[in-house]
């Protein structure tokens, strides 16, 4: 794309993935209901694009979500979050321990199922930065009536920014026989925090995550 435009062409790029348009764009319109809504940068773009789907969908509680794929035989109905001392927050800074809760309610009386369990991470650009899977540990939970599923993170690697997390649950490996697909189930909000416990803070916008690490000389 950026070869054609170097030519003088001008290219229309459609699309839901916002690192995509910040990376190769510098002009967006944003459309709602097929009326034009905001024409200018792309980055100003992005961020109206963000701040309506966000605004729309917190007026709608996560079991009355209708942007839903799968079979339905069993949805995510509710979420919310927890400190290490199980107390309900609503936000954490870079480096807390970081429970996730998804409430998890079968439709009929009867369903009895070993479900797989995966919630994405994305930024405020739309960039997959993690996944906690539990296929990927071979880990999977029977289903047979409401039940309260708990992803636990012991230090939150991620850096400031406000994330939107993606709620799977499948019976088979690789995500086949989807049961419940809904995108954008929660918004995870990450503060600048001390990570590292030095008081050394990264301004926000610098990083994407932090990791642990250790620097040593080596004689030659």
């Amino acid at each position: 794309m950026q070869d054609v435009s170097g030519q003088g062409r001008t290219i229309i790029f459609v699309s839901h993935n916002m690192e995509a348009v910040s990376r190769l764009c510098t002009r967006g319109i944003l459309l709602a209901n097929g009326k034009m809504v905001y024409d200018g940068t792309s980055e100003n773009a992005i961020q109206q694009y963000l701040a309506h789907n966000n605004q729309s969908l917190e007026s709608i509680d996560l079991k009355d979500r209708k942007d839903r794929q799968g079979s339905g035989a069993a949805r995510f109905v509710k979420t919310w979050f927890t400190d290490k001392n199980n107390k309900v927050v609503t936000y954490f800074k870079s480096g807390d321990f970081v429970n996730i809760h998804a409430l998890v309610e079968p439709v009929h009386s009867g369903f009895d199922a070993e479900l797989f369990f995966t919630t994405s991470i994305y930024d405020s650009k739309g960039l997959r930065i993690m996944s906690l899977a539990s296929g990927l540990k071979n880990q999977k939970i029977r289903i047979n009536k409401k039940t309260e599923i708990k992803w636990t993170i012991e230090k939150i690697q991620l850096a400031s920014d406000d994330y939107a997390g993606e709620l799977i649950m499948f019976q088979s490996p690789r995500g086949m026989d989807m049961v419940d697909q809904i995108e954008q189930g929660f918004k995870l909000i990450i503060n600048e925090g001390d990570f590292y416990g030095t008081g050394a803070i990264q301004k926000k916008g610098r990083d994407k995550i932090f990791s642990e690490f250790t620097i040593t000389t080596i004689e030659q």
